[in-house]
């Protein structure tokens, strides 16, 4: 496994026994030169088994491998550490992306220099036209204002599961996420230490029949969000910072003002707990501004560190 490939292609996979042949397939007639590697998420069905019997009697040149720490981000992080790779393709075992597609995003990495390029589904209709529930469609498109607004770049399918990366991504990207945060977590990731990335249509199909979809509209969503938001700590950590010093500040304003006001007047300082607590509010803000200066030139620094001098911007 120490071998460097010039193709990846890693197909993370939990219960998709009905599923799991027709993609190998798929991709296999595509990328018969790649190498491939299954992660087997911890699957309770035959996904592990399907999966090796396909290798075995295709002589696959690859790999199925078992990660028991549930959750996408796992899967896909052990992939990346198993293997170096020049380009690596991440798509669903649940064969709603096509081969054709993956192959269209591999050539516009490979001729354009784009760090990492994205399938977008939502532009061409077809992710509302594959049975997903409309809920999956219109958090996606609001995480991906919201993340376009923070992080100053244009994203318009911030989940997308089909993606092709460079090996300038996969030896710095710090793989963090534990679920379906991962492609939130790695857009993010881009967008923050500059790395280039492209979307370009592609079509998003049914799942195969008996295959259901892990994401939970609800539970998934809060915790993309939350991923968004300590995101946004930990890459802008200026802005935040500013903005709860802001908030500070203007509390120990709101509550000092008249105190002050009382005080030039008369030489006296009445409500001497609220005047405590302004001036307490007013510590926070100074200590909330200095933190946020602080981490703000560790970021820059691990931006210097991370940001790849020859990608493509």
């Amino acid at each position: 496994m120490n071998k460097f490939h010039d193709l990846t292609i890693i197909i993370p996979a939990y219960n998709e026994e009905n599923a799991i042949i027709c993609c190998l397939k798929e991709f296999y007639n595509e990328f018969q030169d790649a190498y491939f590697i299954v992660v087997d998420n911890n699957s309770s069905d035959n996904t592990f088994t399907l999966a090796n019997q396909f290798f075995k009697k295709n002589n696959v040149n690859g790999v199925v491998l078992q990660e028991k720490m549930q959750g996408k981000g796992y899967a896909v992080s052990r992939a990346l550490r198993e293997v170096r790779s020049k380009h690596y393709i991440m798509t669903d075992a649940d064969i709603t992306y096509s081969a054709s597609d993956a192959l269209l995003l591999y050539e516009l990495a490979l001729n354009d220099g784009y760090d990492m390029v994205c399938g977008n589904r939502l532009e061409d209709g077809s992710y509302e036209g594959s049975g997903s529930r409309s809920g999956h469609q219109f958090g996606n498109m609001f995480l991906s204002k919201i993340v376009s607004k923070i992080f100053k770049r244009d994203v318009g399918d911030l989940l997308t599961g089909l993606r092709v990366l460079t090996f300038n991504i996969a030896q710095v990207y710090p793989s963090l996420a534990k679920g379906f945060d991962l492609e939130t977590d790695l857009t993010i990731f881009c967008m923050n230490y500059g790395f280039s990335f492209y979307e370009h249509p592609i079509t998003y199909r049914k799942r195969a029949e008996g295959s259901q979809s892990k994401l939970n509209t609800f539970s998934d969503g809060l915790k993309i969000v939350k991923r968004i938001l300590l995101l946004f700590v930990y890459y802008k950590p200026l802005k935040f910072y500013s903005i709860v010093s802001l908030f500070f500040l203007i509390t120990c304003i709101s509550l000092g003002y008249p105190i002050i006001s009382f005080y030039l007047e008369t030489g006296l300082v009445p409500r001497l707990p609220t005047a405590i607590l302004s001036a307490s509010f007013g510590v926070l803000s100074f200590l909330m501004l200095s933190t946020g200066l602080i981490l703000d030139s560790i970021s820059y620094q691990t931006k210097v560190l991370i940001n790849a001098p020859n990608s493509k911007r």
